[in-house]
């Protein structure tokens, strides 16, 4: 596989932008290196990249090359895959792009059980919003995605999606937790930590008070659900939680409450792979797996 190795040299030397770093990252010399790319160009008949005093940049050529360069990543993993079946077992790596929501409650248990059964698969994952997430798919970096949000576009395949609405986070010591459901306005009573805006859900909370006439008292924001666990243990504060799992991954002292369904609407959460793309072997079975975990979770899911 020494061409494919050489293809992999000028995908490193795209993301860096700089022969020198690209050959740190692959422990080569810039100058080996540098043979290498000239190499590949002279048979191309076509540079690759523009040379720049602070490094280099894809040309025009150099896109639809790279372009190229993934497709044929995906054709070889998706065979690795298909020959591993042949021989009984699996194997090969799986790309995934997941809202925050999904990564501890649904993707880290489900990975672990995929790998008990296939030790030889590999999984990296992402955590970006829908549109970073629809945008990886789209330019081939990732096999799957787990999105929250409506999904617009008719160039993703839409593999499993359920209904579900955010809930209230809070510590069970606090005035609220002896309810059985909340009313948005009792939140106002409280401070609230809130997703940073570009999250679905932030988006949501900010239509329902804009529908309710209720005015949170937002004390902070975040975009890590770790610091939301830990802060909530410090303060008499209220935060905000996707139930994706019946065996939710939170901090120690930490309850959901449900909203009244007339103050919060449910969001649809997806599973997606990018329309007419053929997945390799361990990607398809993983996909599979999800969408069963899925249908035992939310009965009717689609």
């Amino acid at each position: 596989m020494q061409f494919m190795k050489s293809l992999h040299f000028i995908t490193v030397i795209a993301e860096e932008k700089s022969i020198r770093k690209a050959s740190e990252r692959l422990a080569i010399t810039p100058s080996a290196l540098n043979r290498r790319l000239l190499a590949i160009e002279d048979e191309l008949n076509c540079p690759l990249f523009e040379r720049m005093a602070s490094g280099v940049r894809l040309n025009t050529a150099g896109e639809l090359f790279l372009h190229h360069i993934k497709r044929q990543q995906i054709d070889l993993e998706r065979v690795r895959s298909q020959i591993a079946d042949l021989e009984g077992m699996r194997r090969g790596h799986v790309n995934l792009v997941s809202s925050h929501y999904a990564v501890a409650d649904v993707l880290a248990e489900e990975m672990a059980h995929y790998r008990h059964a296939y030790p030889r698969v590999t999984f990296s994952i992402e955590t970006c919003e829908r549109e970073i997430a629809e945008y990886q798919m789209s330019e081939l970096n990732a096999d799957l995605a787990m999105t929250v949000g409506p999904v617009l576009s008719s160039a993703f395949k839409v593999l499993a999606s359920i209904a579900i609405a955010p809930v209230a986070l809070m510590a069970s010591d606090h005035p609220l937790a002896q309810k059985a459901s909340i009313r948005l306005y009792e939140c106002g009573e409280y401070p609230v930590i809130m997703p940073q805006k570009h999250d679905h859900i932030a988006s949501l909370i900010r239509l329902a008070e804009t529908t309710t006439g209720v005015s949170l008292n937002v004390v902070g924001s975040y975009d890590n659900h770790a610091f939301r666990d830990q802060y909530l243990q410090h303060d008499n504060a209220i935060g905000f939680h996707l139930p994706l799992s019946e065996t939710a991954s939170l901090k120690t002292g930490l309850i959901t409450k449900p909203f009244d369904h007339s103050d919060i609407p449910s969001t649809m959460v997806c599973l997606l792979q990018l329309a007419n793309r053929v997945l390799s072997v361990a990607a398809a079975k993983f996909a599979e797996q999800l969408v069963a975990r899925f249908e035992r979770q939310f009965p009717g899911v689609n």
